[in-house]
């Protein structure tokens, strides 16, 4: 897993994404109602939105869009990230997950699907910092798989 590469930030359809999240909240947090009107909405195939739980200082998939559960082969809705990542990236995945929220920014990633046996085929990240209720204790990410629909 790599973090904030150009091939990731650059990639055409991660641009129109976030053009899209940046127009739509119009300088404030991403909220879930903004998520969910017409201009988000129509990405949510590879949409998944995680909530951080204090309890067990992990993140739990609120959403996994249908193209994410076709590409890893699994729906990660009601699981935690420590059920469903690769065991030597889960800390790290917290952590800078953790720190969307905290710092409110934005982080792309980008990798392959080595562990699901799929090495030849590249995913490429943006996640940011999701406002429901007035709070931000939520990560939404936009996940795309190279040579595989992604609308």
């Amino acid at each position: 897993m790599i973090i904030n590469n150009d091939k990731t930030i650059n990639h055409p359809a991660i641009i129109k994404f976030k053009q899209a999240c940046d127009n739509a909240a119009a300088g404030n947090p991403l909220t879930i109602n903004m998520v969910q009107s017409r201009d988000l909405f129509k990405y949510s195939k590879s949409l998944m939105i995680a909530e951080f739980d204090k309890e067990q200082n992990d993140f739990k998939f609120r959403f996994c869009g249908s193209n994410i559960a076709s590409n890893y082969e699994m729906d990660i809705t009601g699981k935690y990230i420590s059920e469903t990542t690769d065991p030597s990236t889960i800390k790290e995945f917290i952590k800078i997950y953790k720190s969307i929220i905290d710092d409110q920014k934005t982080v792309y990633f980008t990798g392959t699907l080595q562990t699901r046996g799929k090495d030849f085929l590249d995913w490429h990240q943006i996640s940011q910092p999701l406002m429901r209720n007035g709070r931000i204790n939520e990560v939404i990410s936009y996940v795309i798989v190279e040579g595989r629909v992604n609308d």
